[in-house]
């Protein structure tokens, strides 16, 4: 008597039959071609959105303004950020001084630009004091602030040849005798100052100027411009009401054709509001030589 075998297939054996059949199989081959479109549907879309891996070269912006670049980057892939600010004297004011990344690196599209720009003002400084110190040395700290300067007026003292007896900024005296102005004393970087020094001079010789006949102020601007000459005793007779306009009648070393004083030398004058008779005369060699005024002193 044979025995009928009752044992059912084991899981594994189900499921592959179950799927074996060709309905199960196509379905199942359906839904993976499905699932496979749709994620690469789906990364393509992520891609273009993103425009993963594409890069763009970065343009130059050094040497530019500021303001210019701003503008620009508004037609730009990138977008621009003024990082840090600094000063360099010579560069234009606003102008892009470094950038990163720096010019043709590549990067993705609205990747920030970092700019370094040269500051649009520029900054202040103190005046340095300077009053008494010899004009070379002078002249080299005032290179080290970054200032610009000239000198406007030289005077004679003796005492204090080549050092600087007034410092001036903006028409104001910073420095001199009377101390130092803090208070007006920061100026701007390439600012000019001004200084006022004591004259060096090698006593060499300069002509004695006809003064007589010219009006005081006149007289006065041909001794120190004209000679390098320095203004001494000034004697003036009772008609004198304005010495600026008033004549030089008489003067001392006497004018003389010809002769020679030293330079740094005083020169005296004598003044009268009134003009000598002989000044409209035609010059004529020595006869300009004796002063033509009464002279009670005997100095003239």
């Amino acid at each position: 008597m044979s025995e009928t075998n009752n044992t059912k297939p084991s899981f594994f054996k189900r499921l592959f039959i179950f799927g074996s059949t060709p309905r199960v199989f196509l379905n199942c081959l359906g839904m993976i071609l499905a699932t496979s479109l749709l994620l690469w549907f789906s990364f393509s879309m992520l891609k273009c959105m993103s425009n993963h891996g594409q890069t763009y070269e970065v343009p130059d912006f050094r040497d530019q303004h500021v303001d210019d670049v701003m503008r620009e980057a508004k037609d730009s892939r990138f977008e621009i950020v003024v990082n840090d600010t600094t000063f360099i004297n010579g560069k234009e004011l606003g102008i892009v001084l470094h950038q990163d990344p720096k010019p043709q690196a590549r990067a993705k599209e609205g990747r920030l630009i970092y700019l370094t720009v040269n500051s649009s003002e520029r900054p202040k400084r103190e005046i340095p004091k300077l009053y008494g110190n010899n004009y070379k040395h002078a002249e080299q700290v005032l290179s080290t602030y970054e200032f610009k300067h000239s000198i406007v007026k030289r005077v004679i003292d003796t005492d204090a040849q080549g050092t600087i007896k007034e410092v001036i900024y903006k028409g104001k005296v910073i420095d001199g005798e009377d101390g130092f102005d803090q208070a007006n004393a920061m100026a701007r970087i390439g600012d000019s100052i001004h200084l006022v020094i004591a004259e060096e001079f090698d006593a060499g010789p300069t002509q004695i100027p006809r003064l007589i006949c010219l009006r005081y102020s006149e007289a006065l601007f041909k001794i120190r411009s004209g000679h390098d000459l320095m203004l001494g005793t000034i004697t003036v007779d009772g008609s004198v009401q304005d010495s600026a306009s008033a004549y030089v009648v008489a003067q001392f070393p006497h004018y003389i054709p010809g002769q020679f004083m030293k330079t740094g030398d005083q020169i005296d004058l004598r003044l009268s509001q009134r003009k000598p008779s002989h000044c409209d005369q035609p010059i004529q060699g020595e006869e300009l030589a004796p002063n033509h005024v009464s002279d009670p002193d005997g100095r003239w």
